[in-house]
């Protein structure tokens, strides 16, 4: 910082010499960014009488442009500064100034003469009139805080807010559980049997609009049974789910052969209308990533044909019924088709969506917007048409949006015929054509449809965007997408002082839960686009599920947490706020323990940053109700096991108050898993490349404090371990699909240890009851099977295998039963390979580019107090050493561009003291990096680690006059992780940059 601030004063009074006395405060200010420190100090000769707290009442740096302080002068000096290099805050509040009538000049340099004549321009002008401002003023991301007020649920899917506070939550395997607003805690307040197979569940909740009257709510459901069918169904709710009272509206017919797409988003629309969102129940994988039209007869899980592009079909629709008092339902009009049925379901609004998993409705003029997940091909082809894309859609009426003929704005699939195979270890032929389907007169000529065959017309997408970087919406980024819609807020409906201002008017939410942004919709009075604003990209969230609008105006998110189908201790539901005051500090709270033996200690730190400058106060709660600790960074001893819920509370001087939690795990020391590598060439195992022809060993090692190690009181059978090779523009959540299977067969195999069946039962050895081979065979061709031992697992019994009694499990859910009963119907079938061996070979030769992802997991046996604990370890070995420069974690100054031509990223206006932080970079083996460039002005490239100014491994001068843009430079040999920080200088007086970084490369 020292350096830093060498560099600023200099320049600063620069500018105060260069104005001179006659600068009043309410005339001109000057904002600068330091131009080269030689022609600063040339200027400063005998001027030295400037004070520093002269030079700081005058010129300031680029962090305080912002209206509150902007209004009360008249014409603005940005030297040095790009304009569109500002952040998007600053650039509308230059925008309100410029149209209230301020003036603003942009400089490269100093010019003496040009900004005298400004401060006498500046005497006669007027000062801005903010009446005259066209354009809103955005609010600051730093008014808007989040408080976590739960964290840990088992797989929460959607939230409702009561009109006091409180807030129902239901999660996928069947739990509905409510937040206390007084109380403050979480309980269970109902169990729905939920069958969870594949997406299935509890999927849905919402309250009746006169829910303070009648205490109805409504619940998206697929009920255990053989039947495959999904409920909406209405029950009473009295501080507990009454399931008695439970009135079955709506039944959706569905098939659980094969997964995927479940939707069930519920929410009550005007008028009274229930909307219902309904995925297409097809199987998406063996379709090359395409749309899945496979119309041989059997494959019909895999033709959304039946369902999508089906009018007498409910899946892959949003639905709008009217409920009715009786616990019935009446069509309101204005759906797609007539309510006698005679061209279509009635209950249809939207048909043609793959999976629309959260939409919302305008409650002022009744518009529709939904997220659209979309499939996974990475490239378009001429036989079989475009790539996948996810979208956010926008009706204002009844409609058909595509889906599975086209995608986007309205790309069309071409015909396609599945010719034998069928996936797995069967691998499927298709032959596409170049026949496209037709968006203006789509037909649906699958043998599998039973309704019409000429659908309407096709809708475009309002939004859309693939795994790569969009070129119609390059600013919602790359990498793995979930599409979804948030609600739409209205100021005049909320009256509480932490409510959201006006500026959010109108404008839906739209947020994905993979990449973890939420945008603003800008749209104009003709349904345009008009502009997507990133919400407070300042706040994180682990996978945003859902999100709703309270009473006072306050918005309630859901966090589904960072691991698939699991617990997620970082599960969460929140409340963002808006402070149009003083601002409470944002609070974090970091440990570095959050699980372990007793006794256990943890030291903790409070992340604390509070915006006005206010001094803090801390309270800490430990493992009791009394408070503990004042420290900002205290330590506590647990002496006894079980789950703690730790609570941070921080208040600033004005009593602003925040809240941070975080669960502490007791009893059982989480499982350390560690890949080692090595290889025949004598590489040293760098754990974040991998480069051409290369050849290496690995070897996972496990233990665990209770369980012992590998080959000692750890099975190799109970660990997992995938190998996968991720080709160019490939996604791991495909990979992450690719092994639910061997997930969920191991997580059974879990349950079945932890209960006592096996005192009773082995696989194929008879003990005192069959073997589960046994069982299987018995009873594999029976279509109640799973039912009928799912109640014998709960239930126990005896006189079928013989005399003696077989002990009941009614520690189980229904839903754990009938998932064993599932696994011991399915041995005997053909078995999923769920690991690969954890010492072996790996051969790069064979991968042309990509990343090589290892992952591996154990769960342990767990504690007396404390469940089992699941420790993964994942690691990605990038093709070549290469990083992207873009992919920076931090930087100052910097701006990251697009090539006009293909779209490629990279990163400019690299200045004298700009940097780039890139993360956790294992430096072990590492002799040279190579600066990749679209354009090089010249300058100096110094790499340093773990700090700006720490250790320098590599230095180069890039010159002018020679323009090499691919020399490799030595790097100094360091061994481990580090976080890499390239710091920039530039070569001349008036350069732009020092250049366009593209890439990085590090070479062993």
């Amino acid at each position: 910082m020292e350096k830093l601030r060498n560099i600023f004063i200099p320049l600063a009074l620069l500018f105060f010499i260069a104005c001179g006395e006659h600068i009043q405060q309410n005339d001109v200010v000057v904002f600068s960014s330091p131009p080269d420190k030689m022609l600063v100090s040339s200027q400063i000769n005998g001027n030295n009488e400037i004070s520093e707290n002269d030079f700081f009442d005058k010129i300031f740096q680029i962090e305080k442009i912002n209206e509150d302080f902007i209004l009360k002068y008249k014409t603005i000096v940005l030297q040095g500064i790009a304009r569109n290099s500002l952040e998007r805050h600053q650039q509308a509040d230059l925008d309100r100034f410029e149209e209230a009538g301020g003036t603003i000049v942009e400089m490269k340099n100093a010019d003496e003469n040009a900004i005298q004549q400004l401060v006498s321009q500046s005497k006669n002008a007027a000062y801005p009139d903010y009446k005259n401002a066209i354009s809103e003023r955005i609010p600051d991301d730093n008014r808007f805080s989040k408080h976590v007020l739960h964290q840990r649920f088992n797989e929460p899917m959607e939230l409702a807010v009561m009109s006091n506070g409180n807030v129902l939550i239901v999660e996928r395997k069947g739990g509905v559980k409510m937040y206390d607003a007084i109380r403050q805690e979480v309980r269970l307040v109902g169990q729905i049997p939920a069958n969870d197979f594949k997406e299935d569940g509890l999927l849905g909740i919402a309250l009746d609009p006169d829910f303070d009257k009648n205490h109805w709510i409504y619940l998206f459901y697929s009920p255990i049974g053989e039947d495959p069918v999904q409920f909406v169904s209405r029950f009473d709710f009295r501080d507990t789910v009454v399931m008695a009272s439970e009135k079955v509206l709506l039944k959706i017919k569905t098939q659980r052969k094969e997964c995927c797409h479940s939707a069930g988003s519920l929410e009550f629309g005007p008028k009274g209308n229930l909307w219902i969102s309904v995925g297409d129940n097809t199987n998406p994988f063996e379709s090359n990533g395409y749309n899945p039209i496979d119309e041989r007869p059997g494959r019909y899980p895999f033709d959304a044909q039946r369902s999508s592009g089906n009018t007498n079909d409910l899946r892959g629709k949003i639905l709008r019924i009217k409920p009715e008092k009786d616990g019935t339902y009446s069509i309101p009009d204005g759906n797609l088709f007539p309510k006698d049925g005679s061209q279509g379901r009635p209950e249809i609004y939207i048909m043609g969506c793959r999976n629309p998993f959260r939409f919302a409705i305008d409650s002022k003029n009744y518009t529709l917007y939904w997220g659209e997940i979309g499939p996974d091909a990475n490239i378009e082809t001429e036989d079989r048409g475009p790539r996948g894309y996810d979208e956010f859609n926008r009706a204002t009426g009844p409609g058909f949006y595509g889906w599975p003929y086209f995608i986007g704005n309205n790309k069309p699939y071409r015909y396609a015929k599945f010719i034998r195979g069928e996936g797995r270890n069967n691998e499927i032929e298709i032959a596409g054509s170049e026949i496209a389907f037709d968006p203006s007169s789509p037909q649906n000529n699958s043998p599998n449809n039973t309704g019409g065959k000429v659908l309407p017309p096709a809708q475009p997408a309002f939004i859309y965007y693939p795994y790569g970087r969009s070129a119609e919406f390059p600013q919602l980024g790359a990498g793995s997408r979930n599409a979804m819609a948030g609600p739409i807020y209205y100021s005049e409906n909320y009256h509480s002082p932490r409510a959201f201002p006006s500026y959010f008017d109108g404008k839906p939410i739209f947020y994905d839960w993979m990449r973890n942004w939420v945008f603003l919709v800008n749209i104009d009075e003709e349904g345009k686009l008009e502009k997507l604003e990133p919400f407070a990209p300042q706040i994180k969230y682990n996978n945003l599920m859902d999100m709703e609008f309270g009473k006072d105006g306050s918005l309630y998110v859901l966090e589904y947490g960072t691991g698939w189908f699991l617990e997620n201790p970082d599960s969460r539901l929140s409340i963002i706020s808006y402070n149009p005051g003083n601002r409470p500090p944002e609070v974090n709270i970091l440990a570095d323990r959050q699980n372990g033996g007793v006794p256990l200690e943890v030291n903790f730190q409070a992340r604390v940053k509070d915006h006005d400058g206010d001094d803090v106060t801390y309270k800490w709660w430990f493992d009791s109700e009394a408070m503990q600790s004042t420290e900002a960074n205290p330590t506590f001893v647990f002496e006894r096991a079980g789950r703690f819920q730790v609570f941070l509370k921080v208040k600033d001087a004005k009593g602003a108050v925040s809240n941070a939690m975080m669960e502490i795990q007791v009893g059982n020391e989480a499982p350390v898993l560690a890949f080692e590598f090595g290889d025949n060439m004598q590489f040293k195992g760098n754990k974040s490349f991998w480069w051409p022809n290369q050849s290496f060993d690995y070897q996972l090692t496990v233990s665990d404090k209770e369980d012992g190690r590998l080959g000692s009181g750890i099975a190799e059978k109970d660990v997992f371990l995938s190998i996968d090779h991720l080709a160019e523009g490939e996604d791991i959540t495909e990979i992450a699909q690719g092994h639910q299977s061997g997930a969920s067969a191991q997580t059974v195999e879990n349950l079945i240890e932890q209960s006592n069946c096996q005192s009773c039962h082995q696989e194929e050895e008879k003990l005192v009851g069959p073997g589960f081979m046994q069982v299987s065979e018995k009873y594999r061709n029976q279509p109640d099977a799973v039912a009928y031992l799912s109640q014998k697992i709960l239930n126990g019994g005896s006189g079928v295998w013989g005399s003696q009694a077989m002990a009941a499990q009614a520690q189980l859910s229904d839903n754990e039963a009938e998932r064993i009963a599932r696994y011991i119907i399915s041995l005997g079938k053909e078995k999923v390979n769920t690991s690969q061996p954890l010492n072996g070979h790996i051969n790069t030769a064979s991968y042309k580019k990509g990343t090589i992802v290892l992952e591996a997991r154990y769960t342990d046996k767990g504690g007396e107090l404390v469940g089992p604990g699941t420790t993964y370890k994942r690691i990605f070995l990038r093709y070549g050493g290469i990083i992207e420069a873009e992919n920076f974690v931090n930087q100052t100054d910097a701006i990251l561009r697009q090539s006009a031509k293909d779209l490629t990223p990279y990163v400019d206006n690299l200045l004298t003291g700009t940097y780039l932080q890139y993360k956790q970079i294992d430096l072990t083996s590492i002799r040279e990096v190579q600066y990749i460039w679209q354009g090089l002005e010249g300058g100096r490239v110094e790499m340093h680690i773990d700090a700006v100014d720490g250790p320098l491994i590599c230095s180069h001068v890039y010159s002018i006059e020679n323009k090499n843009m691919s020399l490799s430079q030595p790097v100094q040999a360091t061994e481990g992780f580090h976080d890499i920080f390239l710091v920039f200088y530039l070569e001349n007086e008036g350069q732009r940059s020092v250049g366009n970084l593209d890439a990085i490369h590090f070479r062993p």
